[in-house]
């Protein structure tokens, strides 16, 4: 998981951003840190006000904390949260939320979607999600785009509209 292989060392709160690098997940009952799957996926991305107040928050607490580790999602006693921590997490807001569950991964596919909805253009989100190529992007989250992306719907649209108008004259 992208997030919590975060470390303080990769966030930049003059410039509201945060590096990514490297996953810590589970494999075979351990925990492992990796570099990301892909040169692409080694990205900068920019973070909205909120996030970095939480960040500031969260750096603040850290010093106030015991501290053994630069990631930026700890336990409680200053150690990598463990993945499976954060998965647990997630259930039980869904649960109290009345939400349908949805897999750690599956919140990035959610991501894609709005980015998508909000009419984000394809190249972009594939960008953000750092795939290798725009192909893997379609490849993967087509079926979320209902077939076809918001950027391809607003060209559709846009061509009806000039051939509706042309039609009328």
């Amino acid at each position: 998981l992208v997030v919590l292989g975060l470390k303080e060392s990769d966030i930049n709160i003059p410039f509201k951003c945060v590096s990514i690098s490297h996953t810590r997940h589970r494999v075979n009952g351990e925990n492992i840190e990796q570099n990301t799957k892909t040169e692409q996926s080694h990205r900068t991305l920019a973070l909205p006000d909120v996030v970095v107040e939480d960040i500031e928050a969260l750096l603040k607490a850290h010093d106030r904390k015991y501290k053994h580790t630069d990631y930026l999602i700890q336990d409680g006693f200053g150690q990598p949260l463990n993945p499976s921590v954060l998965t647990n997490h997630i259930t039980e807001i869904e649960d109290k939320a009345g939400l349908p569950h949805i897999s750690v991964h599956g919140l990035r596919h959610t991501f894609a979607s709005m980015l998508n909805s909000e009419g984000i253009d394809i190249a972009r989100i594939s960008r953000e999600l750092g795939h290798s190529n725009i192909n893997t992007t379609l490849g993967v989250y087509t079926h979320i785009f209902g077939g076809a992306t918001s950027s391809s719907r607003g060209i559709a649209d846009a061509l009806n509209a000039k051939v509706t108008s042309r039609s009328e004259e």
